[in-house]
């Protein structure tokens, strides 16, 4: 689908952008709101949030702890996009990349792991 890839870039460059190396959160989740005006069905925005989250946990791994407003952001979209999962039946189609998220972000601080492993469980128990 080329809408998706589409808006999977656009959430990539939110946290690599092609030139420089700042952030910005708020280009991520414009992407996914944008994404969800396009009435796409649960499938491919729930990769798109999920996307959202692993593209923040890389960027987390690769220049180290950030702060807890970004965090509270990922937490916030893994929530939203585990929600439209189990609303939508997807769980099962989403739990290797779902779990690869929370171990992913075990050397991360914040408290932020231990949010993911709460919400992974509540979801996939």
């Amino acid at each position: 689908m080329a809408l998706l890839a589409t808006h999977r870039e656009r959430v990539l460059r939110a946290f690599y952008p092609k030139r420089g190396y700042d952030y910005n959160l708020r280009q991520g989740k414009a992407a996914i709101s944008d994404f969800r005006k396009l009435g796409v069905s649960a499938q491919p925005l729930a990769d798109l949030m999920l996307h959202y989250v692993e593209c923040g946990v890389r960027f987390t791994n690769d220049y180290g702890d950030i702060n807890e407003s970004f965090y509270y952001s990922l937490e916030g979209m893994y929530e939203q996009a585990l929600v439209l999962m189990r609303e939508a039946k997807l769980l099962p189609e989403f739990a290797e990349r779902s779990h690869r998220v929370v171990t992913d972000t075990r050397n991360i601080g914040w408290g932020f792991h231990d949010t993911l492993a709460e919400l992974y469980e509540q979801y996939y128990g």
